[in-house]
């Protein structure tokens, strides 16, 4: 992927992996890496749940706090910028994880 001469070479690359199916199929490249990033932080939030549930007392536990304050932190931050550059309430929910 580093070697890719473009982002839409990169993400066919991406394509082919295991990762290729949290990508979206159409939209402009900015829609494709923002959904990436949510289906990325879902996926990965959604199985430190089950592993939590099915074994409550390994890392688990304090690693699901840990990443879903990190994902609280980064709602934060979007939801500041975009009322600081005066986004629609629409626009600035669309980029929440």
């Amino acid at each position: 992927m580093v070697l890719s001469d473009s982002v839409s070479a990169m993400l066919s690359h991406v394509r082919e992996s295991f990762y290729g199916k949290f990508l979206a199929s159409s939209g402009s490249i900015e829609e494709i890496i923002t959904g990436f990033e949510k289906e990325i932080t879902h996926f990965i939030l959604k199985s430190i749940r089950e592993k939590r549930i099915i074994d409550p007392f390994t890392i688990a536990t304090p690693l699901e706090i840990i990443l879903r304050k990190e994902v609280e932190m980064k709602n934060l931050m979007s939801i500041s910028s975009g009322i600081e550059l005066g986004w629609n309430p629409e626009d600035i929910f669309s980029v929440l994880l």
